[in-house]
């Protein structure tokens, strides 16, 4: 590592294949949770009336595309972007102050988690660094239409109520924890990602 605390490029992609399988479980388990959901009715109703509903696209992503979409846009962060390690361990933790924030609605699955994985690394990139780019740019590499792509920052940005900073400690705390769950891996989780039922949702249909 840098003194700047910036990773090396290799070490940089291992940590990027690292929350790849991080946020492939993480939606398998959502996508199981709303698989077998007893009331859809009650869900459904939850969804109409959310504020977060624009957030959730109007068909879901083939679980055989999760994994490669992840990729790519991580990828591309990394090689335009120059991402720092407090950059990802800080948008892990805010999606998971969503998904507490709000289970329903804010915990990654295949419908969501397009806008909120690039919503996140873009709050913790604009947070963590001095000098950023305009969000144009930052939509460009989410493959999202900037004026949604605005409308889907300020609302996770509100459900984190406007609470950006992770500490030092947080932020270890979170990269350990995911070395020592999927570090010594090789499972994939490509090929485990279960369809869920069809949403009432935003019809945004664009790629991470």
């Amino acid at each position: 590592h840098s003194d700047e605390g910036k990773l090396e490029r290799e070490d940089l992609y291992d940590f990027a294949e690292l929350m790849i399988k991080y946020l492939a479980h993480k939606i398998r388990v959502r996508n199981n949770q709303l698989k077998h959901h007893t009331d859809r009715d009650h869900f459904y109703q939850i969804m109409r009336n959310s504020p977060y509903k624009a957030l959730w696209r109007a068909t879901v992503t083939p679980t055989t595309q999760v994994v490669p979409l992840l990729k790519s846009y991580l990828y591309s962060r990394t090689l335009h972007g120059q991402l720092h390690t407090y950059t990802l361990a800080s948008a892990i933790i805010y999606m998971e102050r969503l998904a507490a924030t709000d289970p329903d609605m804010l915990q990654i699955n295949t419908y969501n988690f397009r806008q909120i994985v690039s919503v996140c690394i873009t709050l913790a990139d604009k947070f963590n660094q001095d000098l950023t780019p305009t969000n144009s740019y930052y939509a460009q590499l989410a493959g999202i239409d900037t004026q949604r792509f605005n409308q889907f920052e300020m609302m996770v940005f509100r459900a984190l109520n406007y609470k950006l900073y992770v500490t030092e400690e947080d932020a270890i705390a979170q990269m350990e924890a995911i070395d020592h769950a999927y570090g010594d891996s090789a499972t994939s989780f490509e090929n485990h990602l279960d369809h869920q039922p069809p949403a009432e949702a935003s019809d945004s249909n664009t790629p991470i």
